[in-house]
């Protein structure tokens, strides 16, 4: 157990700072196409473009923003004839905009925007890809109106229905199956409507405040923001509980945008004190804590997944951050992935505990560890002072001289296999073993202190 502890003390961050890119004033929406080759972020005026690897802007449309309203949601849906992602947003004021590629990659066109129903603002959007004959859009609006359209790339939006839900606001929309699951912002209610005309099938009080909402048919489960501290995850047939992922209490009551990543095997959610949080989907464990400010609401994030995970964030200031996770290779009887090449993996861990028993050696146990021990004797430590310390026990080398000689010990093996690591692994607990309990180390030093100062009259 306690060196399980110690090598979770240095374990290396699951996700790796990549950089940062300036562009609105306020952003709400964040969105990485389906390749993983563009990010786009929509703010109070604009949407911007980004190449996803190198973060450099690309060329938007022309836009029209000030007639069109803040973008408020953002999704990426891809052509099946040419395989080409197109870009669709919603606005404040019930703009439905459509963008493409153009001829030259590094640049977009409009090829369609319209205003829905009364012009209210769009609050969510969803695409669904499953049918091969075509493709489904689904829109929910401040006004609790839930629409869904069939997109043909040359025909554009024919409508399949619209329902009003009021008075709910339909904060999440999704579709599951043939069905569309819509989720209340205010009310706590779970609508679920027929596929092919919109009825109201069943309806679900959830009994809690609903930010957020991310749904995973896959494990027929879904995640929401609580809006108190955290978020809450549950199963999708009977909406039975299963476990709340925690992070700090809420200061405030904005929603939490909350998703699945990694193929669902995480949980990523924002806050309102500029931190992303990664859980792991089966434990509820925070597996890293992404800081992209000080303090403040983090407005959006985005997560794309393939061999380099990457995830996105944005709050109230001009900033977007991002973050990426390449998974290598499964480790050894597990399916789960590693962030740095096996063994070697294991040799820079097995450093960084051989260093924190050293610390430990110097700073809790100084004059009382035997000059005999495993430990002692591996790392080449003989030193006798004699004197007052000089009672069978040995005095604490410097501590760079101890950290370089257990660096020789591991090099001068040239080897890297598990057997060798198994070696040190082994070396490292049985000096452990022989550590008596601090409290009777810390006893023998006070003792011995107290007698020292009474012979000198300090006392």
């Amino acid at each position: 157990m306690l060196f399980k502890n110690f090598t979770s003390l240095f374990t290396a961050r699951r996700y790796k700072y990549v950089g940062r890119v300036h562009g609105h004033e306020i952003i709400h929406s964040l969105a990485i196409s389906n390749n993983g080759k563009i990010l786009a972020s929509g703010g109070a005026s604009t949407v911007l473009l980004w190449d996803a690897k190198t973060l450099a802007p690309l060329v938007p449309p022309h836009q029209a923003h000030q007639f069109r309203g803040p973008v408020c949601r953002m999704v990426w849906a891809q052509n099946r004839e040419d395989k080409e992602d197109v870009l669709c947003f919603g606005t404040g004021l019930g703009y439905l905009v459509f963008w493409r590629q153009g001829p030259r990659v590094e640049h977009f066109e409009e090829f369609s925007a319209n205003r829905i129903g009364t012009g209210q603002e769009i609050t969510d959007l969803a695409w669904d890809t499953s049918d091969d004959e075509k493709i489904r859009l689904a829109v929910g609006t401040r006004v609790g109106i839930v629409q869904v359209w069939t997109f043909d790339f040359r025909k554009g939006l024919q409508n399949i229905f619209s329902i009003c839900l009021e008075p709910t606001v339909p904060k999440t929309v999704g579709f599951v199956g043939k069905d569309i699951h819509v989720f209340g912002a205010y009310d706590g209610l779970w609508h679920s409507l027929r596929g092919k005309d919109g009825v109201v099938s069943w309806t679900r009080n959830l009994r809690t405040v609903i930010g957020w909402t991310a749904l995973c048919p896959d494990h027929n489960q879904f995640a929401i923001d609580n809006g108190t501290d955290g978020f809450d995850l549950y199963q999708m047939d009977d909406a039975a509980y299963v476990r709340t992922f925690q992070t700090r209490i809420s200061g405030s009551h904005k929603p939490k945008q909350v998703l699945f990543a990694e193929g669902a095997q995480v949980i990523v959610g924002s806050s309102d004190h500029g931190v992303v949080y990664i859980f792991d989907h089966r434990t509820g464990e925070v597996l890293d804590t992404l800081d992209h400010a000080k303090k403040g609401v983090i407005q959006a994030i985005a997560a794309h997944d393939e061999a380099r995970n990457t995830i996105v964030c944005a709050s109230s200031g001009n900033d977007i951050t991002v973050w990426t996770y390449e998974a290598e290779w499964p480790a050894r009887g597990t399916g789960e992935k590693r962030t740095m090449g096996g063994v070697g993996y294991a040799f820079v861990q097995m450093l960084m505990v051989v260093a924190t028993i050293v610390f430990m050696y110097q700073n809790l146990f100084r004059g009382v560890w035997p000059a005999n021990s495993t430990f002692s004797s591996w790392m080449g430590i003989h030193t006798n002072w004699g004197g007052a310390e000089g009672n069978g026990y040995v005095a604490p080398a410097p501590r760079t001289t101890i950290i370089k000689e257990a660096r020789l010990r591991v090099q001068e093996s040239h080897h890297t296999d598990d057997e060798t690591v198994q070696k040190v692994v082994d070396r490292v607990m049985k000096a452990l073993a022989e550590m008596p309990g601090i409290k009777t180390r810390a006893k023998q030093r006070g003792a011995r202190i107290n007698t020292n100062m009474r012979l000198e009259g300090k006392t």
